[in-house]
């Protein structure tokens, strides 16, 4: 599997060789990048005395959106509109995440990452059902979609649009085709559907037997 189609990404990682943990979770709108992150950060923390940064990429696009007085919705629907402005937004966030991962350890979450990232760490894929992931927000009442009054039904049909915007638009940047390539990519996919200390489970122990194989824990 390539994963770095872009040459200008191809320019950056060559000849670069990583020696410190780089771990890359991704996953669609709601699929528990940033709670599981924090979790891994706080076990890894807990069991091996290892503290990594997390890194999310999706911090720049929000940024973007907001520098526009957009949503996040509003502005991924114009990105899809505008191949240009797209490229420039997404390559930027994409190409900082990579210089990033080669530079300094890290758990890195985003839509791509595990795209970005590629050979240089341990990529985990985390997938959800968008009705679940809606009923989660409905749940929390600092969602957006929550203040907003949305419905279940109206969510759900928010985190679909939004999906297929995004994953249009990494179609016609990278040619990937996000739903088969990603995951592929990736060193485990975890359904994110039961209790999330199971689901953390079942990434933890295979990610901490590549750590001890690649020597940055005991």
């Amino acid at each position: 599997m390539t994963y770095i189609k872009r040459k200008e990404f191809q320019e950056i990682e060559k000849g670069r060789k990583v020696d410190h943990p780089v771990i890359a979770i991704s996953g669609l709108s709601g699929s528990g990048k940033s709670m599981y992150s924090k979790m891994l950060r706080e076990k890894l923390e807990e069991d091996y005395a290892l503290k990594l940064p997390i890194i999310e990429s999706g911090a720049f696009f929000h940024e973007q959106a907001e520098k526009r007085g957009m949503t996040v919705e509003q502005f991924g629907a114009m990105l899809k509109r505008d191949i240009k402005l797209a490229e420039e937004v997404d390559v930027t966030v994409d190409r900082k995440t990579l210089e990033t991962a080669l530079e300094r350890p890290g758990i890195y979450l985003g839509r791509l990452t595990t795209h970005v990232v590629g050979e240089h760490g341990f990529k985990i894929y985390l997938k959800a059902d968008p009705k679940l992931i809606a009923k989660r927000i409905l749940s929390d009442p600092n969602r957006d979609e929550a203040k907003r009054g949305l419905s279940l039904r109206q969510i759900t049909e928010e985190i679909i649009k939004r999906d297929k915007d995004n994953t249009d638009r990494y179609k016609a940047l990278y040619g990937i085709d996000y739903e088969k390539d990603v995951p592929a990519m990736s060193d485990i996919m975890v359904t994110n559907n039961h209790a999330p200390q199971t689901v953390f489970e079942d990434f933890y122990k295979p990610l901490v037997k590549w750590m001890k194989e690649m020597g940055y824990v005991k």
